[in-house]
């Protein structure tokens, strides 16, 4: 019945999300460096703040949001802002100290020097039947070679040369 009529909620003018509103972080590592990037649309370069310490990465700033119509002689201007903070832990060894920030576009970018990442080796993940398949296989190898190995070795009083296997024919063998 009252449609249309007054103003619109936050929901009709996007102000929702200033309400909301966590800014979206990348981290990787790039020549060296560890990079953090957040996405900031529609904060100003004035309203941010970023501090460091040995085990973190604080992002503080405000957002504001101004919506004008003017629509059939009706003037209507919807204001609002938010707050956010963001903290992002660092990995130890990051050299605070060698951070730089910059912010174009509405990213903010920081770069430090990180330490030299372990390196890491992919793992297969198989299922308990897959498992246990090589596992017996294995054990069966390892059983053939243990009795290879038994029959390669003379067994008590007798010599390598008493057994038929392993005796050299020498020349054409006597009728």
């Amino acid at each position: 019945m009252f449609e249309g009529v007054g103003l619109p909620g936050l929901r009709g003018l996007g102000l929702e999300e200033l309400e909301t509103f966590t800014p979206k972080i990348d981290i990787f590592k790039q020549d060296g460096k560890l990079v953090v990037r957040a996405d900031l649309p529609g904060v100003d370069l004035d309203d941010i703040t970023v501090e460091i310490s040995n085990d973190s990465l604080v992002i503080e700033g405000e957002r504001t949001y101004e919506h004008e119509e003017d629509e059939e002689g009706v003037y209507r201007v919807e204001r609002g802002s938010g707050h956010f903070r963001r903290e992002i832990p660092l990995p130890e060894g990051v050299k605070p100290d060698t951070a730089t920030a910059t912010f174009k576009n509405g990213v903010l970018e920081i770069a430090m020097e990180a330490p030299e990442m372990e390196q890491h080796r992919r793992i297969e993940v198989k299922s308990e039947e897959q498992a246990q398949q090589p596992q017996q296989a294995q054990t069966q190898s390892e059983q053939g070679q243990a009795q290879s190995e038994q029959a390669q070795t003379p067994s008590e009083g007798e010599t390598k040369a008493e057994r038929p296997e392993q005796t050299e024919e020498k020349g054409p063998k006597a009728a």
